[in-house]
């Protein structure tokens, strides 16, 4: 993913609605493929299934950190164009499920012993941060996948990583002078997934997701 992800993937006219596009099976067929679509959808339900404890651990976050930093919105740019976006949601959950597993071994000398601590439950910042910028922007991103840039951006929190590591794409957009929140706000909606509707609700700092009519928990 990380050598084929890319703003504007498909070539296609800025602002332009999915539902206006012609062809656009043989425009995801000639520029994203089955790999990448298949990668872009599967990518964590692979990563749920690396033990916690494992030793390949650190160089999966590392990896992980790296990729959301330099890929999240173009994944999410892919979700749109193949019409999985809410599969989006439910990734950014396996991947917050996944890092509160995780146990950091921190090992500290303490004269002639080793003291060993173990931390469980390391949090994503990123994972919560792309799940509040999808579902409060999901419409509009479900439409159009230019609105990523546009509108969901410009209009994230000033406190959120996406502003710090995506100054490039927010260079070249329209800049919010005021009323910019500080943090997410509270939203809620509900996406479908596996043919299964659940409610995703987001408070302010933190993320929980609630089965509806009889489901389980995500």
């Amino acid at each position: 993913m990380k050598k084929q992800l890319r703003r504007n993937i498909c070539r296609l006219d800025d602002h332009v609605l999915l539902s206006e596009v012609r062809d656009l099976p043989a425009c995801r067929a000639t520029y994203i493929g089955g790999t990448l679509e298949y990668a872009c959808h599967f990518w964590t339900n692979h990563l749920v299934r690396i033990p916690a404890g494992g030793p390949d651990v650190k160089e999966v976050l590392s990896a992980i950190n790296k990729f959301f930093k330099r890929h999240l919105l173009f994944w999410i740019e892919v979700l749109s164009l193949t019409g999985n976006l809410d599969i989006g949601v439910h990734a950014l959950n396996n991947v917050q499920q996944w890092y509160t597993s995780v146990s950091s071994i921190i090992r500290c000398p303490l004269r002639k012993h080793m003291l060993m601590l173990v931390q469980a439950g390391v949090s994503c910042k990123w994972a919560n941060d792309g799940c509040r910028l999808l579902l409060e922007y999901f419409d509009a991103i479900h439409d159009s996948p230019s609105q990523i840039y546009h509108s969901a951006l410009p209009f994230s929190p000033s406190s959120s990583q996406l502003r710090k590591y995506y100054a490039t794409e927010l260079s070249q957009e329209v800049e919010v002078v005021k009323g910019l929140p500080v943090e997410w706000g509270m939203c809620s909606r509900t996406v479908a997934l596996d043919d299964r509707p659940y409610t995703g609700m987001l408070e302010r700092y933190h993320c929980s997701w609630f089965g509806i009519q009889g489901y389980h928990h995500l």
